[in-house]
């Protein structure tokens, strides 16, 4: 966090963020429960194959987020810096897009030869691929961090787990697996806009 302000301002962020990772932990886990319960474990085995590598692919990125954090925390919050942070975003859209096209070409040869049993599960990994385009949120989320936006981060992170977690119930039960993957894959493009790096809109006084 940025070296100004003091021990009680980075406390409270903290206790937000605490909370923030309670509402994504469940979000992001209720999906295997529901596909084990409503289509058995063979259902939850093709459903885990299908999204093992985009996921290990997302963790990869995640894991730079302490970089990022910092590299935009020794920054003061100006329009220049505002304005060059938004031209990361949509820099890291393009690369994630081409990451994606990448492991869509890859990934019918790639599941047969590593999975031989589940043949099946190349067409849901693609489908579930397409949700790594909007990785780039991240620059938009630790841009909030950095300078201490949080009604923009409970705005984000409420609005996704929300999404998540019910269209996770409506989903599964009617589609199984296959809804798992539609219902993360839509809410992280309905997200997406809501972690586009930006500042609050001036609130206007009335004379």
């Amino acid at each position: 966090l940025p070296v100004q302000g003091d021990a009680i301002e980075h406390i409270q962020t903290g206790h937000h963020l605490s909370y923030i990772s309670i509402m994504q932990t469940i979000a992001g886990k209720i999906d295997q429960v529901l596909v084990q319960l409503f289509g058995g474990y063979g259902s939850l085995a093709s459903y885990s194959i299908a999204i093992l590598i985009p996921e290990q692919l997302k963790g990869f990125v995640k894991s730079t987020g302490g970089i990022l954090l910092k590299r935009l925390s020794q920054h003061e919050d100006t329009e220049t810096r505002l304005k060059a942070t938004q031209r990361h975003f949509w820099i890291g859209i393009g690369l994630a897009a081409i990451g994606t096209l990448m492991y869509i070409g890859i990934a019918p040869l790639l599941i047969p030869l590593l999975f031989p049993a589940y043949a099946d599960a190349v067409l849901p990994t693609i489908v579930y691929a397409l949700g790594m385009i909007v990785m780039p949120t991240m620059v938009g989320l630790h841009y909030f961090n950095a300078h201490n936006r949080m009604k923009k981060l409970w705005t984000f992170y409420g609005l996704n787990s929300t999404l998540q977690i019910i269209s996770t119930l409506v989903f599964i039960p009617l589609f199984g697996g296959w809804g798992a993957i539609w219902a993360k894959t839509v809410t992280r493009f309905i997200s997406l806009p809501f972690g586009y790096p930006s500042k609050p809109k001036p609130t206007t006084t009335s004379k």
